[in-house]
């Protein structure tokens, strides 16, 4: 989900909700996953890869998402989808 008025210069990863300008990741959509049928424990793991990825900003993004597939909730299909989108980027992620 995408914040109106916001500038957009990089790819969105999904689930997540962007806001601002320029654009920052703010939040798993966890309103709209609820509501498309997402259970707990995907949630769960979609907020641990989401703290992972963007909230800690220790190294880039590519170390992060090494470091998350080597983990549990890389086990989930939609985490493994986030980490495909990530990796497949040729704009770069906004984070």
């Amino acid at each position: 989900m995408i914040g109106g008025c916001s500038r957009i210069t990089q790819d969105v990863a999904p689930y997540t909700v962007v806001e601002g300008n320029p654009a920052t990741t703010r939040a798993i959509n966890q309103v709209g996953l609820s509501r498309r049928g997402f259970t707990e424990d995907d949630l769960k793991a979609l907020r641990t890869a989401y703290e992972r990825l963007f909230l800690k900003k220790d190294g880039n993004l590519g170390m992060a998402v090494s470091s998350l597939k080597a983990d549990t909730p890389a086990n989930n299909p939609h985490v493994k989808h986030l980490i495909a989108f990530l990796e497949g980027s040729q704009r770069g992620v906004t984070r």
